[in-house]
């Protein structure tokens, strides 16, 4: 085992080399990790949100959503990409969750919901404050549009995207006002990346101005409104030359205050004034899209080449072109805010003093947040290297197997049969609290059996004597019928204890459901804990016959002699039944394993309920096989021991004569074993 552990360690550096980004945000360990920093924050709700990660590297890709109740992350998203450093990537994906934790703890999803479809279903506003600071006429003009089915998606996307943009900075707000620490640094690095991808003013005025039009105006304005409720601010190039001139500037300067407030309030109804004023400041763009359109149906804001059949068609069309202008917009100005706007930043201290010492404090709050983003990487890439190394010694191991198997002389009722060795390398929660459950009752039993076998190959009298020598001071005359030349026996000192080595074989065929393959279960548990305890190398293996293909006979390596991990005992939670059984087969194969174990003593266990039932092999004949088999390897050193479970014990003791074990009572095993054991070696 120290060598494969030797291989493991050595393959999983050279794996860890080769790790990608992927593999480790789709790895289970990853989406533990979410799943952990998301059940911290939102520690008081009753349902934990399901997490469902992808990763998608596409710029067009959503990154992050929620429905009140679920979460999904796009972990190849381009805002954490932005960042060079491995854990800063990772650190703004925390920044994306979070961001969907704090919608989830501060958003009342049902009420804007019912707001946004009242308003597109009925043409309902949720308040008309804000339309009161408007002229008469601009107020009749929008309670006239919106009461048009046709153009009631223009209210319901523009009332949708500034809700959930003033949502955004709200809620991010409030979440790192209440958690700091990783919280606000990972919010933190999402912004700044996600600010880093907004179009400037100079920018958006400079295509405006090539192709001026009422759709593209719009499309400028709405990214103003979504920037400066996001940053604080615009992005601009050259402050000191744009903000006296640029008529988009100008024109926002109306609506700074108002976001504000759409972005701060808890009250509903003040945040939905606030959009109202924004719609007031918009609607000039709105209504000269819809005007455009003559009663032809072609609009004078797109290319003749785009001009509609009728006039239906032309309103359909001009709403489809106010609402690809918000899009774009949104899409300009990026979907997640994180830190508070500018204005409404807390004044600086005036203490020096004080504020060295909160830089400090953030300091520490960053290098805290870094280091354990690098701590989850290495830990996720080391767990990703060390699975692949065990996979590929796996692999070789079952390689070395399948050699062994296809040297073998099999009797004649298995030759030519296809073999398929199974052995199943992921363990799951279930096999893990099985397997502790069942050992809870059986440990006590355990350690009687190691006790006892420990004294009868420890308290040995002088006079006793080592048999099944290759050399020794006497020739045992009825040891010479043995293939293995062990012909000599000699005199055992007291302090010598005989090397072991123990298979057990699993009968899972059809007839074992029920209490017997729990029996065989535990069973199996029982000796290889015992075995374990006592530094003997145990396998443990299984045997059918495919249900489907009769012809295929199915071994199940549930545990290794050498194992990569100590996880092999939690594979024994994965014995079960299922369909026929090919008792010879299985025992020869196995057989020939063990005798590929350098200990002196090797004894096989088989634990099943009765006599072979597989395709053209069963009866007398099968019996006969299963003899010739266990006499065969005994001559050359392996002692055979049968455990019974169920009513067919009979049919066993006839089998196996006086290696039969009922294991009916477990708590009577220690006894019956040991008393074999002593029987038969010593």
């Amino acid at each position: 085992m120290a060598d494969l552990l030797k291989q493991v360690k050595k393959l999983a550096l050279e794996e860890a080399k080769k790790i990608e980004e992927k593999e480790i945000y789709l790895s289970p360990k990853f989406k533990c990790h979410i799943q952990s920093l998301v059940d911290s924050v939102l520690i008081g709700r009753k349902k934990k949100p399901a997490l469902t990660i992808d990763y998608n590297t596409d710029a067009s890709a959503k990154v992050a959503c929620t429905n009140g109740n679920d979460i999904y992350l796009n972990a190849g998203n381009r805002i954490s990409n932005a960042y060079t450093l491995q854990e800063n990537r990772m650190l703004a994906l925390f920044g994306i969750v979070f961001h969907e934790c704090a919608h989830i703890l501060f958003h009342d999803f049902d009420n804007e919901n019912k707001i946004n479809d009242d308003l597109l279903k009925n043409g309902e506003f949720y308040v008309y404050s804000g339309f009161i600071e408007a002229d008469e006429t601009t107020t009749d003009e929008i309670i006239e549009a919106v009461s048009e089915e046709k153009t009631r998606p223009i209210f319901a996307k523009f009332y949708s995207k500034l809700s959930n943009c003033f949502s955004d900075v709200h809620d991010e707000s409030k979440m790192c006002h209440k958690f700091h620490g990783v919280v606000e640094r990972g919010i933190t690095l999402s912004t700044e990346a996600m600010r880093s991808f907004s179009v400037s003013v100079e920018k958006m005025t400079e295509k405006y101005n090539k192709n001026p039009n009422p759709a593209n105006a719009l499309k400028v304005m709405m990214s103003l409104i979504l920037q400066f409720a996001r940053y604080g601010d615009f992005v601009i190039e050259n402050d000191e030359e744009i903000s006296t001139s640029n008529e988009f500037l100008i024109k926002m300067e109306e609506l700074t205050n108002t976001i504000v407030i759409g972005c701060t309030t808890d009250d509903l109804e003040e945040k939905y004034t606030a959009i109202n004023k924004c719609l007031l400041v918009l609607w000039p763009y709105i209504k000269e899209i819809l005007d455009n359109t003559d009663s032809a149906g072609s609009s004078s804001s797109k290319p003749e080449s785009e001009a509609d059949d009728g006039g239906e068609d032309a309103i359909d069309k001009a709403v489809e072109s106010i609402l690809k202008s918000m899009d774009e917009a949104t899409k300009s100005a990026l979907p997640v805010k994180s830190e508070m706007p500018k204005a409404l930043e807390a004044p600086s201290k005036s203490n020096p003093e004080e504020k060295e010492s909160s830089d400090k404090g953030k300091a520490m709050d960053e290098k805290t947040a870094e280091d354990m983003a690098k701590n989850i990487i290495e830990g996720i890439k080391k767990e990703i290297a060390e699975k692949k190394a065990e996979e590929c010694v796996e692999k070789n191991i079952k390689k070395s197997i399948s050699e062994t198997i296809n040297s073998i002389n099999l009797t004649s009722s298995h030759k030519g049969r296809p073999i398929q060795q199974i052995r199943k390398l992921d363990i799951s929660k279930t096999d893990i609290d099985l397997y502790d459950s069942i050992m809870r009752e059986l440990k006590p039993i355990s350690k009687t059996l190691q006790r006892q076998m420990l004294n009868v190959l420890r308290n040995v009298k002088e006079e006793d004597v080592l048999k099944h020598r290759h050399f020794g001071s006497k020739l045992e005359a009825r040891d010479t019928y043995r293939l293995d030349n062990r012909f000599f026996s000699k005199k055992k000192a007291p302090s010598n204890i005989r090397n072991m080595a123990i298979a057990v074989l699993v009968d899972l065929s059809g007839s074992m459901s029920g209490n017997r393959i729990e029996s065989a279960r535990k069973a199996a548990m029982l000796l290889y804990d015992f075995a374990k305890g006592l530094g003997i190398p145990i396998m443990v293996a299984g045997h059918t016959e495919n249900y489907e293909d009769l012809k295929e006979f199915q071994y199940y390596r549930f545990a290794e002699f050498d194992s990569v991990n100590d996880k092999d005992k939690y594979r024994l939670s994965q014995i079960e039944e299922y369909s026929n059984n090919r008792d010879g087969m299985a025992l020869q194969i196995t057989s020939e394993l063990l005798m590929k174990r350098p200990e002196e003593t090797k004894l096989l266990i088989i634990i099943s309920d009765g006599q072979p039932a597989a395709d053209n092999y069963g009866g007398e004949a099968a019996i006969q096989d299963m003899q010739e088999i266990v006499r065969t390897y005994k001559r050359k050193g392996i002692e055979t021991f049968a455990a019974a479970i169920g009513s067919d014990r009979d049919t066993i003791r006839s089998i196996y004569k006086d290696g039969y074990i009922d294991i009916d009572d477990l708590s009577k095993l220690p006894k019956a074993l040991v008393k074999l054991v002593k029987k038969r070696i010593i």
